[in-house]
């Protein structure tokens, strides 16, 4: 994904990728400044992500891994703003999500980020492990005249299948190409003036979504997709994949 799409204050969603096309992890990236980040990545896979950002880290960036000392509570569904409010988090009901900011619970820092995997509103905390017993306990205290209620991932797995949120492990793997894992939105072909498809099964069934961008534009390939043939970008295009839903594998070639 483009980093640069969001500001200070912002989250995104972002995948690792292979050479291949595949996933080593997707995860959600924080924009503190332009020139600091945080990674929010799946913790089972702490290990090969932090040997993916240095083998790729040519910028001489200082990196750190936070993951021993940190803990995430995720509050999500529709009583998300009302638990939050008795929690002590200001105006919580005008906060976007995909945006994160820090907060004082009772003294302590909290960071509260836009951001979950069920498709309810909903936001994650995250504190240092010290703070976590305290977070957990304080959540279920003003939580339950609000109907809260201590689930594992086997009840988020049913949300995030009802929104068709892939999952690693499942649908996201360096096997599944990011595409055929239906994660347009963490592509952001900016500065790519040419793509050519190319597939590897052709007896496999294929469509996109109509579009009202003219036929003879790449935009408005829906219509006129002619597979093998490469098609080229205007100045200023940007979203082709969130127009598109290809259902299968294809390369990706840059040129002038």
């Amino acid at each position: 994904n483009d980093i640069r799409r969001i500001g200070d204050g912002g989250c995104q969603y972002t995948v690792f990728p292979t050479p291949e096309g595949g996933v080593v992890d997707d995860l959600i990236a924080y924009q503190w400044t332009p020139e600091r980040y945080m990674l929010v990545v799946n913790a089972s896979n702490i290990e090969k992500d932090l040997e993916w950002i240095n083998r790729h880290n040519t910028f001489d960036a200082k990196v750190t891994d936070h993951s021993p000392q940190m803990s995430l509570v995720a509050v999500q569904g529709p009583n998300t703003n009302a638990v939050l409010t008795d929690f002590g988090v200001k105006n919580i009901a005008w906060q976007p999500q995909f945006t994160f900011r820090k907060v004082k619970g009772q003294g302590n820092e909290v960071i509260v980020a836009g951001t979950g995997y069920t498709g309810e509103r909903g936001f994650e905390l995250i504190v240092e492990n010290d703070k976590a017993e305290w977070l957990w306990d304080r959540l279920l205290e003003v939580g339950a005249p609000h109907g809260l209620t201590p689930v594992g991932l086997g009840a988020r797995d049913t949300l995030r299948l009802e929104m068709a949120y892939s999952l690693y492990g499942h649908e996201l793997s360096s096997e599944i190409s990011v595409l055929n894992a239906n994660l347009f939105s963490s592509l952001t072909p900016t500065t790519v003036n040419e793509f050519h498809f190319t597939y590897g099964r052709e007896d496999r069934p294929r469509s996109a979504v109509p579009s009202n961008v003219p036929a003879d534009t790449a935009m408005g390939f829906a219509t006129t997709f002619r597979f093998g043939n490469p098609f080229f970008l205007g100045p200023n295009v940007d979203e082709l994949f969130w127009r598109t839903q290809l259902r299968d594998t294809f390369s990706v070639v840059r040129g002038d």
